[in-house]
């Protein structure tokens, strides 16, 4: 039901801001079709699901004065934290953790009051795709692991300025639904685990806040 409103939304509001922009008569020179490439090296650290580093490459492309696409694939490999922990756990460490994994995300972005000069504040549906394996040498050749799963469908608002006409800062919230799951598979035997105790919430209610650093193409 949520994910049906959600995509209902999208349309609508996609609908919407196109029919507005293509209605409102612009210089042909007000505006330059401007392509950001963009990253957030705290990612790497923590990625979207827990225990991964994500490395990112986000490209938004403009597609009319006031609105643009958004696509961004990451890969997950190990974090930092968690290599941290293997050390100080013994145990732990002699499993030689292997973490593979990738992510996907796409978004339309609305600019309410953007200018030659910058940017400025935006809202759009966000869409995000994110599978991670964990596993180790042994588990691996027999094709046993622990896989997550994060599917999130958000609705954004954020505000992107030019840094010295080269580069870019995007900070963004929002709320949304997560559709996240934990499966793990052993002796040829898939089961769902509980993965209640990541959550500060039992309601699959997604809040996000975060930040890109880009350079203009």
């Amino acid at each position: 039901m949520l994910k049906s409103l959600y995509i209902s939304f999208f349309i609508i509001l996609f609908s919407t801001c196109y029919s507005q922009d293509s209605e409102n008569n612009y210089d042909a020179g007000e505006f330059k079709s401007d392509n950001i490439l963009k990253t957030n090296p705290l990612a790497i650290i923590w990625g979207t699901i827990p225990y991964t580093a994500e490395y990112r490459l986000v490209l938004e492309s403009f597609t009319a004065p006031k609105q643009s696409l958004q696509l961004g694939a990451s890969y997950l490999g190990k974090s930092f934290i968690l290599r941290i922990i293997e050390k100080q756990d013994t145990n732990m460490y002699d499993l030689d953790l292997i973490v593979k994994g990738f992510r996907f995300q796409f978004a339309y972005k609305y600019y309410f009051n953007r200018e030659k000069q910058d940017f400025g504040f935006y809202s759009g549906p966000l869409f995000s795709y994110s599978m991670a394996k964990f596993t180790n040498v042994y588990y691996k050749n027999s094709d046993e692991y622990i896989r997550a799963t994060y599917i999130n469908y958000n609705i954004i608002a954020g505000y992107q300025t030019k840094i010295m006409d080269t580069f870019t800062f995007d900070i963004f919230t929002g709320l949304g639904y997560r559709d996240n799951y934990w499966i793990e598979k052993y002796n040829q035997t898939v089961s769902t685990l509980d993965d209640s105790d990541m959550y500060v919430y039992d309601i699959p209610l997604k809040i996000i806040f975060g930040f890109n650093i880009g350079i203009l193409l």
